[in-house]
């Protein structure tokens, strides 16, 4: 931009010197030359809105300058602003703390529960909690009696489809595949591709490239799984499940349970106290299934409504929760013939005798 505008300049120190300052940054210099503005609009707009307006609607209005705006010196533009901008902030702690006590001083009264602080923070939990079922009926009745007798027709065929399962299951992927395909006069020949008899609709509804492969969560929790520890993996995995239309939960599940699961093994090592614990790929899925329901169950779901994926084998983890099983099954013969000779030749120096197992 100086370059551009100015000519004369032989080095880059006169480039930067204006009425004999030295500018530290070409930015700097810019001002100096007045090609840049010094954002006094926006000052002004905030001093003009602080005649009528609080501190709420000023830190918005704030905020919006910043972001769609163009400013050219936020830093400036806080500096000259921010008494403006702060001037309920007194007031308000003024309030919180007036008398210098909290709840701390009485040790009779209970301290709120953050964790029901953090739900009332959630928008849907709040609205949950508000809800009036009888008010939510009489607001239904009014702006069902605005419909005209089209809409009526549509509003009611999608409620009917909706409780009775009609757009849902097979049904659903047969209706995609007599709308797409033209031509099989029988079933045989709508689910026979490349020779093969698919044994579901949904099969089918693969075969012909109708659904995705769900390969891009599969690359998503690939990606995650390189910086991302187990919480945080098996999170992701009940997010995609949850919100992202997965088309085969189980294939889902058998491409990324050897990543989501990472964690087990030396979960449960320090949980049983038990450096020496080995588990099984059996052992690891299902405990790993039991860490992916307990996170559906905060969302109010279960791998019950996913018909795909299996449940958690209970006769492997009751099994493995056993102190005295484990150390059982992880007995070693041979060793511990060998650590009581080793014993024995401590007490008993005799070097002809031993006791073997």
């Amino acid at each position: 931009m100086l370059s551009n505008v100015l000519k004369g300049p032989e080095s880059f120190v006169k480039l930067m010197t204006i009425n004999k300052k030295l500018c530290a940054t070409f930015k700097e210099a810019c001002f100096a030359y007045g090609l840049l503005n010094d954002d006094m609009e926006w000052t002004h707009a905030i001093t003009e809105v602080g005649g009528w307006a609080f501190g709420p609607q000023l830190r918005d209005t704030f905020v919006t300058i910043l972001l769609f705006c163009d400013v050219s010196r936020p830093l400036k533009l806080w500096e000259a602003s921010w008494n403006t901008l702060s001037e309920d902030i007194l007031h308000k702690k003024r309030k919180i703390f007036k008398h210098g006590r909290s709840l701390a001083d009485f040790k009779d009264l209970p301290r709120p529960d953050p964790r029901l602080l953090n739900n009332m923070d959630n928008c849907l939990i709040r609205e949950a909690l508000d809800f009036d079922m009888k008010k939510s009926a009489i607001e239904h009745q009014q702006l069902h009696s605005l419909l005209n007798l089209e809409q009526r027709s549509i509003y009611e065929e999608v409620i009917e489809s909706v409780h009775n399962g009609r757009a849902s299951g097979e049904r659903y992927y047969l209706r995609m595949l007599s709308n797409v395909l033209k031509g099989p006069k029988s079933f045989v020949k709508l689910m026979t591709i490349n020779k093969k008899l698919c044994a579901t609709f949904k099969e089918a509804c693969f075969a012909y490239g109708l659904l995705n492969d769900d390969k891009e969560w599969t690359h998503a929790i690939t990606e995650i799984g390189g910086w991302a520890f187990g919480p945080k993996l098996r999170d992701t995995f009940v997010t995609i499940l949850l919100f992202c239309d997965v088309s085969r939960p189980l294939k889902l599940r058998e491409a990324s349970w050897n990543t989501v699961s990472e964690d087990i093994l030396h979960k449960k090592r320090k949980l049983f106290k038990y450096p020496n614990l080995q588990l099984t790929d059996d052992q690891l899925r299902n405990y790993c299934l039991m860490e992916v329901q307990d996170i559906l169950n905060r969302h109010g779901r279960s791998l019950a409504d996913f018909k795909d994926l299996p449940r958690p084998d209970p006769r492997l983890l009751n099994n493995m929760d056993n102190r005295l099983i484990r150390e059982a099954l992880d007995f070693d013969m041979k060793k511990r013939g060998g650590d009581l000779d080793l014993i024995v030749g401590l007490l008993y120096p005799n070097p002809g005798f031993s006791i073997g197992l």
